[in-house]
């Protein structure tokens, strides 16, 4: 049986020069953290997207149970 992942993504212009930045903000009020994605020199498009540890799962035993059924080697590395 495959599970989908949901991948949900942001996306947006970058009108000019300037810095696109994420913020991990954890639950339990510890400190944020912020990663620098990049420091635009003109414009361009910046995308943020995320995906769960139990969709990644999801995706590998959908995986090995496809290549199961079908026979199919499965190779990892």
């Amino acid at each position: 049986m495959f599970l989908p992942s949901q991948y949900k993504a942001t996306d947006f212009v970058v009108p000019g020069k300037g810095k696109v930045e994420m913020i991990y903000t954890p639950a339990d009020s510890g400190e944020p953290v912020k990663y620098v994605v990049h420091e635009f020199s003109d414009g361009g498009v910046a995308m943020g997207m995320f995906n769960t540890d139990e969709s990644i799962k999801n995706f590998a035993h959908s995986s090995f149970q496809y290549a199961l059924e079908k026979e199919y080697p499965l190779y990892m590395r």
